[in-house]
């Protein structure tokens, strides 16, 4: 067997498996136009998968029909831009069923759930805000907003609406008593995004500025001015107030 004939059969066999996983989330198997989009979104994930980024032409590269890479590519475009290709028919129930396995695995391997929210420059003049569930080095995108400007161009007002629904999907398909930390950088440390996790039951570990203000005991200092101990790489400091609001719930 040729090393093309190879590839070919393995797509071909990739290609099959993720369409039989796709039907099974159906109560009923999908018919018409119905199935020819399982079709389609099973090639489209089998690109994905074979070339390892989710550009158009990677994607494309994975339809069944027998056509040139140009009109994969064209038909995987189509596909994503079709008004009738909804997210919450077409991408939500799947997604669902994919979360559930991933997080019984991840529970499996450490034993919590751990999710990032994080900005970065998309394209030439577009951020993307994102909130994903992390398995080993690879986030998993849960939600996401882009908008038109530069990475820190999102707000507060942002960063709460998006965390808000990732939780909401996500919340349903964790089983009770099993810790859900949010990591954030710098930019996510804002009180109202605390208290969204506080409200959620959640864990949160995030970054903030080396002139943010602490209050320990009601004395006013910044967190620029501690340093550890020697031979050690970290302060601990339990009960602190956060910013001149005083906001409590943090360590």
């Amino acid at each position: 067997m040729s090393k093309q004939t190879k590839s070919i059969t393995c797509m071909k066999i990739l290609y099959t498996r993720i369409k039989c996983l796709l039907l099974n989330t159906y109560d009923q198997a999908p018919e018409g136009n119905a199935l020819k989009r399982i079709h389609s979104l099973s090639g489209l994930i089998t690109g994905m998968i074979r070339k390892g980024n989710s550009s158009l032409p990677a994607i494309g590269s994975g339809l069944p029909q027998d056509i040139d890479a140009n009109s994969k590519t064209i038909a995987a475009t189509r596909f994503v831009e079709n008004k009738w290709t909804e997210y919450e028919v077409h991408f939500l129930p799947f997604l669902k069923a994919f979360l559930q396995g991933m997080i019984l695995t991840c529970l499996a391997a450490i034993g919590d759930i751990i999710i990032v929210i994080d900005g970065s420059q998309m394209g030439k003049d577009n951020a993307a805000l994102m909130v994903s569930l992390v398995w080993r080095k690879r986030g998993i995108p849960l939600c996401w907003l882009v908008k038109s400007g530069s990475k820190g161009h999102f707000k507060v007002a942002d960063h709460v609406t998006i965390l808000s629904q990732a939780l909401e999907i996500l919340l349903p398909l964790v089983p009770k008593g099993v810790n859900i930390t949010v990591l954030g950088d710098g930019e996510f440390d804002s009180i109202e995004l605390q208290e969204l996790c506080l409200e959620n039951g959640c864990n949160y570990v995030c970054r903030t500025a080396c002139n943010t203000v602490f209050y320990e005991d009601g004395e006013r200092f910044q967190s620029k001015i501690l340093s550890p101990e020697q031979d050690h790489n970290c302060v601990f400091i339990k009960g602190l107030e956060f910013t001149k609001e005083r906001f409590r719930y943090v360590t």
